[in-house]
């Protein structure tokens, strides 16, 4: 059974992460994301596979949101394309589609930002807007809404 070979790569590959100055937070989701994969293969006894991969991946969909079955799947990705370069294992991700996340609802903006001030107030340069206008900490200039 091949589900250990990702315990085995994993240095190799982190080490491959590491050289290309990959952020420390994004080594330790594709790390994260390989072990529950790897954890995966051993419960249901499956070798590297294209339909171990998706059936983990259908697994996960039933308990998480979307965006984070997308991050695993990209993850699982990127580790079958090093693999394949390498020579380790053969790229089970060829051929397969990021799952799709919907997009959500974005929030208005807080309209308190263009409501009357009820007590005079100061920007950090030490003006005082209009109480029908909005700054920016940056540039701390007033503006009108739009």
């Amino acid at each position: 059974m091949a589900a250990s070979i990702i315990a085995d790569l994993l240095p190799s590959w982190e080490r491959h992460l590491r050289a290309r100055a990959m952020s420390p937070n994004t080594i330790t989701v594709y790390r994260t994301s390989l072990d529950l994969l790897d954890e995966y293969m051993t419960r249901t006894r499956q070798d590297w596979s294209r339909a171990a991969i998706e059936g983990w991946l259908g697994e996960m969909a039933e308990r998480v949101q979307p965006a984070s079955v997308s991050v695993r799947f990209r993850a699982v990705q990127q580790f079958a394309k090093w693999a394949d370069f390498e020579d380790e294992l053969s790229n089970a991700t060829l051929g397969m589609s990021r799952p799709t996340v919907p997009e959500k609802e974005v929030p208005p903006s807080d309209p308190t930002r263009f409501e009357p001030c009820s007590t005079p107030h100061k920007t950090p340069s030490g003006t005082t807007p209009s109480c029908w206008s909005w700054w920016t900490p940056a540039s701390a200039s007033a503006k009108s809404p739009a």
